[in-house]
């Protein structure tokens, strides 16, 4: 019983300086007082921009997908020979 009260003060004394930093730092982080709430969505306008910023990143992903597939398909089949065999083909890089 000794050893479990011992345990839990070691454990209460390592978690306070921690617990006093969160605190502080979460009170300067608070720029309003105890109980003043504050709704923070955006305007219609910013929910417009993010909704269009959304649909041009998937919209260029959906079209990287399409072209590599594209260009990358042929190749791909022309290679099948190539790793059946086991011959490796020599790697060039375009710059």
């Amino acid at each position: 019983m000794i050893k479990a009260r011992t345990f839990v003060a070691a454990a209460v004394l390592a978690a306070a300086p921690l617990m006093l930093s969160a605190t502080a730092s979460l009170a300067a982080t608070s720029s309003h007082g105890p109980g003043t709430y504050f709704d923070q969505t955006q305007t219609l306008a910013g929910q417009q921009a993010t909704f269009i910023q959304g649909g041009d990143d998937l919209g260029r992903g959906a079209a990287e997908l399409v072209s590599s597939a594209y260009i990358g398909g042929p190749q791909g089949i022309l290679d099948i020979p190539a790793h059946v065999l086991g011959v490796p083909k020599p790697l060039y890089y375009v710059p």
